[in-house]
């Protein structure tokens, strides 16, 4: 049963006129974030093909009075031509070290972690909650879930993220560590650049879409208040609509909201503190990069362990279609 049928029962778009529950999931008590005060409307105006005798501009009025109340800033990552060096915000390739720095391994040892992404704040547009400069290092283990650990994915030994707060303006590339080139041949790693792939930022603002954990309910509240009745009834009469596509939420990102090819693990009671997206790494063919099959890799903090800059303790979770 899709979440339209739970909300509005028989009468829901493409419903089975079954006698679903009106009310949604969801986190109880769960509330929509504070509204963005500089709302893009012009961005993100994706549309599922619409029924016979649909309203032709729903999507755009519901995209953006959603995006009113639960837009986030971000910054959008796109892949660069050039090879990296080795100070720049890249997916890959070998990270900054201090001198006489260890390559990073697990807590407690195990094998080497390869670096799954970089990224120098410094390089990029400035976003509420992140420090404004130093490094920030991702690295993931080499094995078949990369480094995952489905049932214990805050706490896994599989990953470990990394704050550089002050790198030199000459930092010096890494030598030694694993064998990015074997590990990209044995698929040991979601990409297929050894060296690298240098990454730009812009700011975006995008709405919540139905894949975070906290949709529902915010989603529930947004159409029964009473200034979005009229736009909750046009939803109703809808024929067909893809909220997944109307909200969507992939691409690579610092900050924002994730996209999973499944569900939120954040759904999970010990796992809901985690409210702060940390970075995402998308599948890009451009790139050369792929989870399992079409999926989205997402890195999750405590808002207060990142107001900290503690990343001794983050959620890494990935899932593929």
């Amino acid at each position: 049963m899709s979440f339209l049928e739970r909300l509005f029962g028989a009468n829901a778009p493409g419903g089975s006129g079954s006698d679903a529950a009106k009310t949604p999931g969801g986190q109880a008590g769960a509330a929509a974030p504070p509204v963005e005060s500089r709302v893009r409307k012009s961005r993100l105006r994706a549309t599922a093909p619409p029924a016979p005798g649909a309203d032709p501009d729903l999507t755009a009025d519901l995209w953006s009075a959603w995006t009113a109340v639960t837009a986030r800033a971000s910054v959008e990552l796109t892949p660069t031509a050039g090879p990296p060096g080795p100070l720049d915000s890249k997916i890959g390739g070998r990270p900054y070290l201090a001198p006489g720095q260890g390559w990073p391994r697990p807590p407690g040892g195990g094998p080497e972690l390869f670096l799954l992404a970089q990224i120098n704040l410094g390089q990029l547009p400035p976003l509420e909650g992140f420090p404004e400069r130093g490094l920030i290092q991702f690295f993931i283990g080499g094995n078949d879930t990369h480094g995952m650990d489905y049932r214990n994915p805050a706490d896994g030994i599989g990953h470990l993220v990394v704050a550089v707060p002050d790198p030199p303006a000459d930092g010096s590339g890494a030598s030694g560590g694993p064998d990015v080139e074997r590990a990209v041949a044995y698929m040991a790693v979601p990409f297929t650049n050894p060296d690298g792939v240098r990454l730009a930022g812009r700011p975006v603002n995008s709405p919540m879409p139905p894949d975070d954990f906290r949709f529902e309910a915010a989603f529930a509240e947004f159409l029964a208040a009473p200034a979005n009745l009229t736009l909750a009834e046009r939803l109703r009469r809808a024929g067909s609509l893809d909220l997944r596509q109307v909200f969507a939420s992939g691409g690579h990102r610092l900050g924002g909201y994730p996209r999973f090819a499944h569900d939120d693990p954040r759904l999970r009671a010990d796992l809901a503190g985690f409210a702060t997206l940390l970075l995402q790494v998308d599948s890009d063919e451009s790139a050369g990069i792929d989870w399992g099959d079409g999926g989205a890799c997402g890195f999750f903090i405590e808002p207060e362990r990142l107001a900290a800059l503690d990343l001794s303790r983050t959620l890494y979770w990935w899932d593929c279609l």
